[in-house]
């Protein structure tokens, strides 16, 4: 469930592009003979295929993926809303946390299962509900996950699930709740919107784990304390919790982590890499608050594209990350504001040194220019 993995391969020949562009709307043709759209276009051309693992911003992905798709978006995916994000009811009755989602794009998470904010059954079937909303959801750009609890961030998972006699009764492994646990944090790897856990308490075993599928993480000095204690308790670190690690630390410091079960603190977190930062504790929200208000500026399109590319990289051979980073450009383009930026840099920014000193001034007024590209504007 939440799968957005595009198996099919279509050829993109540079035919089939020139029959697309014809039958675009007149107001889509002025903005393709951009050399930056056309630059994209010829780049996927030249690769001679889309690349696997490419899906539509913020949805399910079809078995059939066709490149068509890319050039025909409504106009309704806007990059505005006039109400904040769930502020109509949905996902409400919630168990295992509660959402706090204003008009700047930010959706806040806050794990509130009492006494110890574990991870069962519950939690796992509210994340992916979760998810559902957020994979269908433009508006949301960030997504920052947070605690109640001042002690834990969040558990471990429930260990009733690991009471079972295995050797004896040969549990199959589709009903092994685990992999429910596994799948969700691939699915919130896969999010359009940029995740991030602000960590202020313990964050153990499962916590970590589901921490680590997280794009960004953030630890509170004297607060965050990390841990994989599985060995210890006759198991191994699961739900990608090996998987991750490595990734992150590298082979020798993620079997030091598992192996020894030790405890390790935000500093050491920040040091090794599995936090990007840790702050004091009285600083921590403001900083978080900061870094996703600035993030939810950008158009979703390019969030979602730089994510996507940025994750694949990592999964692939260094040719095959190269041609998806020219597939989500690609994308980004046809699916976003991108054509009016480029105008704009090209007519009112690199024409003097002037225009390229003050980048800030150039991305700030580069918001305002949100509308897709086949709506068209009125010159700046």
């Amino acid at each position: 469930q939440g799968s957005r993995h595009c198996g099919t391969r279509r050829a993109v020949t540079p035919k089939r592009i020139k029959s697309q562009v014809r039958a675009s709307e007149s107001s889509m043709q002025w903005a393709l003979s951009l050399p930056m759209v056309c630059l994209a276009f010829v780049s996927a051309a030249a690769q001679g295929a889309v690349p696997e693992g490419a899906c539509a911003q913020g949805g399910q992905c079809s078995e059939e993926k066709d490149e068509t798709l890319l050039l025909q978006l409504p106009a309704s995916h806007s990059e505005e809303k006039d109400s904040p994000v769930f502020a109509d009811g949905r996902l409400s009755g919630l168990k295992t946390f509660s959402l706090n989602s204003t008009s700047d794009g930010v959706l806040r998470v806050t794990f509130n299962q009492t006494p110890t904010n574990l991870i069962n059954t519950l939690f796992v079937e509210e994340m992916n509900k979760l998810c559902g909303e957020l994979e269908q959801e433009p508006s949301t750009k960030v997504v920052i996950f947070q605690s109640a609890n001042e002690a834990i961030w969040l558990g471990h998972y429930d260990a009733n699930h690991f009471t079972v006699q295995l050797a004896a009764t040969g549990l199959p492994r589709k009903e092994n709740p685990l992999v429910d646990m596994t799948a969700l944090g691939v699915r919130l790897t896969k999010l359009p919107q940029v995740t991030m856990a602000k960590i202020a308490g313990a964050c153990r075993a499962g916590g970590q784990e589901l921490a680590l599928a997280m794009d960004m993480r953030y630890a509170a000095k004297g607060k965050a304390v990390f841990k994989q204690p599985e060995v210890a308790m006759g198991i191994n670190p699961g739900a990608g919790g090996v998987t991750r690690l490595v990734r992150v630390v590298g082979l020798a410091k993620a079997l030091e982590i598992i192996l020894t079960a030790d405890d390790y603190s935000a500093e050491q977190a920040e040091a090794i890499g599995t936090v990007n930062k840790a702050l004091d504790a009285d600083e921590i929200d403001a900083y978080v608050e900061k870094l996703a208000g600035r993030i939810a500026q950008w158009p979703a399109a390019s969030i979602n594209a730089a994510k996507q590319a940025t994750y694949e990289s990592g999964d692939t051979t260094v040719m095959n990350s190269l041609k998806n980073e020219e597939f989500w450009m690609w994308k980004a383009i046809t699916q976003g504001p991108a054509v009016h930026r480029m105008e704009y840099l090209a007519k009112h920014v690199q024409t003097s040194a002037e225009g390229e000193s003050d980048w800030e001034k150039v991305l700030k007024h580069a918001q305002t220019l949100n509308a897709p590209f086949w709506e068209k504007q009125s010159e700046e």
